[in-house]
């Protein structure tokens, strides 16, 4: 199971080459080999399950079925999804010349029950950043896709380890089944969530929480550089379509 990635929706495809597609590249010519140990161990191919992301799917398109084909790179608008999509063709070259693989793409994870998150994620950089300043937009057009992690990896281990035949030359989308959570949703939960904790959050529009992220994430702020609001402000225009 090759998971391994550097996520970043900022940078650029150059950036992200060299982990992303360069390290796949290796994944899948380790695969044909038997490694450093070869005159111990018979030669045989081994099973490559890439987990790809939802992210190669095209932000404009209504329905993406697992059988769809993403055929333009350039339809996708942040290296990372560009990566991605450069390692499923990898993938599906390997495939055509007789190794096993297959394509798995998870959608948006986040925690079950602990809260515990990717510290970059952008679901993670934009509720703690309304949180550290105190306000949460009420016109955001944004639909989150937010899917447990334990099912994610569960339904993985499921696929490859107990229906490794039926995963084998597929691609598989791996996400909550349920459809994508509303910004103004999302929000309104985030703001009880404060008031429980007798912290009341300001309703404002996009707009305001834009320049109130600019202010913050500006030279002068002292929030700092490196804080979740900076990060946030940094990322923001990658996320919207």
């Amino acid at each position: 199971v090759h998971c391994g990635a550097h996520v970043n929706l900022v940078a650029p495809y150059a950036a992200l080459r060299r982990p992303n597609v360069l390290g796949t590249q290796a994944v899948l010519l380790l695969a044909t080999s038997a490694g450093f140990f070869s005159s111990f161990a018979s030669h045989r191919l081994k099973s490559v399950h890439y987990i790809s992301s939802n992210g190669v799917v095209p932000q404009d398109a209504a329905e993406f079925a697992e059988t769809d084909e993403v055929t333009d790179w350039r339809v996708l608008e942040d290296g990372y999804a560009q990566t991605k999509f450069v390692g499923e063709k990898l993938c599906k070259a390997a495939s055509s010349r007789g190794l096993p693989t297959s394509v798995l793409r998870p959608g948006n994870m986040g925690p079950t029950a602990d809260g515990a998150w990717n510290k970059s994620d952008f679901v993670y950089l934009v509720v703690h950043g309304c949180l550290d300043l105190g306000m949460v937009p009420t016109d955001a057009p944004w639909r989150f896709d937010l899917t447990p992690v334990d099912f994610a990896a569960g339904a993985i281990m499921e696929l490859v380890c107990n229906n490794p035949g039926g995963v084998l030359g597929q691609t598989m989308h791996v996400q909550t089944r349920h459809a994508p959570v509303e910004a103004a949703l999302l929000f309104e939960w985030v703001a009880a969530a404060a008031a429980a904790e007798g912290v009341a959050m300001r309703r404002v529009t996009l707009r305001e929480l834009k320049e109130a992220l600019a202010a913050a994430a500006s030279a002068d702020s002292p929030m700092g550089a490196a804080s979740v609001v900076t990060r946030l402000h940094a990322g923001l225009e990658s996320f919207e379509p």
